[in-house]
């Protein structure tokens, strides 16, 4: 009699797929339930390979669909099987219909590395011998299958246990608790882990892959088992990341002979500061290094580092990025490095202008490393530390706020800031506030009328500052490793790219309306750019609203703006060479922006120019001047996605053949499933395990050795990926606590 009660089914002779499996009715041994033979010293795949035929799964579902009664996957002696992985499907199939789960228990392997028994048990066997632990599903139940192997590679069932200690799971919810009704496949694995390298969250994640599958109740997993598939996924990609981080820059420099990076070290060895930047960045520098922002908001990586980012702008108008930059502190001589390194590689020419925020460390190191450029405070900064030490004045009083961004953004000669400086503080009482002292102290750093004859290319503005400030809120998830960044961050340079392309070819090949008609207008659209065109057609508007109430013959004009509210500051000088090759106007705006203003556009319009003169054209504004829109190179060309995924389309589209084939013959998708199965085990090749957090040296492309960066465990979970301000932080608080 069997363990369970009852006489063991009796074994025939089975002939099935052109092989026969010896018929062991007569050799049971009934006391073990079963029979059993081991391989010793043997050798072979791991999997059968057959010609033709079905599955056993296939199988019995053809059965059950004949009228077989009861459960359709039912264990029994001597049922062979292809692989074990097709073994532990059937069990855990039968499991599903019982109500409980299974898992792999022992097996054995000898000495040559074949495995010539497995076992299949259910997941309730064993008992927990870990004292610390208080809840356990382990109840010591016998319930299992055993495998042993047949002579051509295949598996066999050699035991059967039925008989469990525990009781069986009711209703689809329950059962899908157990683990091994709750799997991810392979591809959605893939899928998971392409939605996390792009900072996609876990419930959305989880919206999009049981969405795949109807909905959420359909899905074959869990929500718990998508959060720990990102958590492992998060745990491997921490695996290695020096090693990684080198492998992404050597890939990069194979498809980009311009690309370059640079590393600074510490007396230690440890990574300190990493530059990098590509061939595009600085053919794009060239161009539109004129004016450049300098931004170390955020700090979304795994070592906590500060993340620099360097900024331009485009002949479209849109920002551009010329290199980024990991810098282990913010200190002077990290500032310099930074500096020294990013002019160097970008042919030893420093910009003219330069915007950050108002540290001090990196205006010193700018005062040493860039002599020559002018360096100013980024407008967004200024008025989000403005908020965050003003207090109440500026988040209650509607007028402050608008009084002091007009002091910030207006262009007005700089009497008329500071008659309007010493009102508002008198208005409000701010005259012993110590952040608006230091303001005023450095308001040449900050203010528009001290910036008229300062070149920044349209930098200054809010909306572009906090632009750049953003830009990888949307690609780089919390505590990333540096090669995830790395990664992540071509990404955003290709999005960028891209975009930068769609406007060339809608600046190229989109019609633009007249809006006025004058010849000036007509000259402006053949040079200038879409974007550009459209702020000098801003400006030819808002000259029709204004009067020329002064011309002499040495071409002097005073323009007179209604719009300025302030009679004091309504009147604009513009003089003109002769030959027009000295326009200027003392709004400051062709200085501060490099376009024409209003001001000089009513006189071009009162004396019929038809032609926009040459010295009041920027070369950086006009059509076709990005050198980098003519090169085809890099890991978004052509030739690096021809290099990259045209193998991978190819046996993708081999692939969906052969399956289109199958479906339609019997048995011919249990033949492609063994086929994939036996390549996949000739692809399979062990992998090494990299572990960065340990001490583990990697050398650079010049030879030097460094460690990872220390990495800086702060207290608790980060709130975001950006640095909050005091007053973003209080703010949040307020919220909280209303809640």
């Amino acid at each position: 009699m069997s363990l369970d009660g009852k006489s063991p089914p009796v074994i025939k002779t089975y002939v099935r797929r052109k092989r026969t499996i010896q018929s062991v009715s007569e050799s049971l041994d009934l006391g073990k339930n079963g029979y059993e033979h081991r391989f010793r010293g043997r050798t072979g795949p791991s999997i059968r390979v057959t010609e033709g035929g079905i599955g056993r799964i296939h199988e019995t579902l053809l059965a059950a669909a004949s009228g077989v009664c009861g459960n359709v996957f039912t264990p029994k002696l001597g049922v062979d099987f292809d692989s074990a992985q097709e073994a532990f499907d059937f069990y855990n199939m039968h499991s599903w219909e019982i109500g409980f789960g299974v898992r792999y228990g022992r097996s054995y392997i000898n000495t040559s590395g074949y495995t010539s028994r497995l076992d299949i048990e259910c997941a309730c066997s064993g008992v927990d011998n870990r004292t610390n632990r208080a809840r356990t599903i382990r109840t010591g139940c016998a319930a299992m299958i055993r495998l042993h192997r047949t002579d051509d590679d295949g598996w066999y069932i050699s035991r059967v246990h039925m008989q469990h200690n525990h009781a069986m799971s009711v209703g689809c919810g329950e059962k899908r608790q157990w683990r091994s009704h709750s799997r991810i496949d392979p591809l959605t694995r893939e899928l998971i882990q392409n939605l996390r390298m792009n900072n996609v969250s876990i419930t959305k994640v989880w919206s999009i892959v049981s969405g795949v599958h109807g909905s959420p109740y359909s899905a074959p997993f869990r929500k718990q088992d998508v959060r720990s598939v990102c958590a492992a996924i998060a745990h491997e990609s921490m695996d290695g990341d020096m090693r990684k981080t080198l492998e992404v820059f050597a890939h990069l420099r194979r498809q980009d002979d311009s690309f370059v990076y640079e590393i600074d070290v510490d007396d230690m060895g440890r990574l300190r500061s990493l530059f990098w930047c590509d061939g595009y960045s600085r053919l794009q520098y060239g161009a539109f290094g004129d004016a450049v922002k300098f931004d170390t908001t955020y700090r979304t990586n795994l070592y906590n580092m500060p993340f620099g980012i360097f900024v331009g702008v485009n002949n479209h108008f849109q920002s551009i990025i010329f290199g980024g930059i990991f810098l282990r502190e913010e200190t002077i001589q990290a500032f310099e490095w930074a500096f020294r390194t990013f002019i160097a590689v970008m042919g030893d020419r420093p910009p003219s202008t330069i915007l950050t925020d108002q540290c001090h460390q990196m205006k010193v190191a700018i005062s040493s490393m860039m002599p020559g450029t002018k360096h100013r405070w980024c407008k967004w900064h200024v008025l989000r530390k403005a908020k965050e030490y003003i207090g109440r004045s500026y988040s209650k009083h509607e007028t402050f706020k608008q009084e002091f961004h007009g002091l910030v953004s207006e262009m007005m000669p700089v009497p008329e800031f500071e008659r309007r400086w010493d009102e508002l503080m008198t208005k409000h009482n701010l005259r012993t506030n110590k952040y608006l002292q230091r303001a005023y102290h450095y308001r040449a750093m900050w203010a528009k009328p001290f910036f008229s004859k300062i070149f920044c290319a349209g930098m200054t503005s809010t909306q572009r500052s906090e632009s750049a400030n953003h830009m990888l809120k949307g690609y780089v998830r919390r505590s990333s490793p540096m090669h995830h960044f790395i990664g992540q961050f071509e990404r955003l340079l290709a999005d960028r790219r891209s975009e930068e392309a769609r406007e060339e070819h809608a600046t190229e090949k989109v019609t633009r309306p007249m809006r006025f008609g004058f010849p000036i207008e007509q000259h402006a659209n053949t040079i200038y750019t879409r974007n550009i065109f459209s702020k000098f057609s801003n400006q030819l508007f808002l000259s029709g609203s204004m009067v020329i109430a002064y011309e002499d013959d040495r071409g002097s004009y005073i323009v007179k703006d209604p719009s300025v509210k302030l009679a004091s500051s309504d009147s604009f000088l513009v003089r003109l060479s002769p030959d027009l090759r000295e326009c200027t106007c003392s709004c400051g705006h062709f200085d501060h922006c490099g376009m024409l203003c209003a001001h000089l556009l009513k006189v071009f319009v009162h004396h019929n120019v038809h032609e926009i003169p040459d010295s009041c054209v920027l070369n950086r504004w006009r059509r076709g001047v990005n050198p980098a829109l003519l090169i085809d190179s890099g890991p978004y060309s052509s030739r690096g996605i021809a290099t990259s995924g045209v193998m991978r389309n190819a046996v993708h589209v081999a692939a969906v053949n052969v399956i289109g084939e199958a479906a339609g013959l019997f048995g011919g998708l249990a033949v492609v499933s063994r086929h994939l199965e036996a390549a996949a085990e000739e692809l399979h090749a062990p992998k090494p395990c990299y572990d960065t957090l340990k001490e583990e040296k990697h050398m650079a492309a010049d030879g030097t050795l460094f460690l990872s960066p220390s990495r800086i465990k702060p207290k608790g979970r980060p709130a975001s990926k950006r640095l909050k301000s005091a007053a973003e932080s209080n703010r949040r608080g307020r919220y909280s606590n209303k809640k």
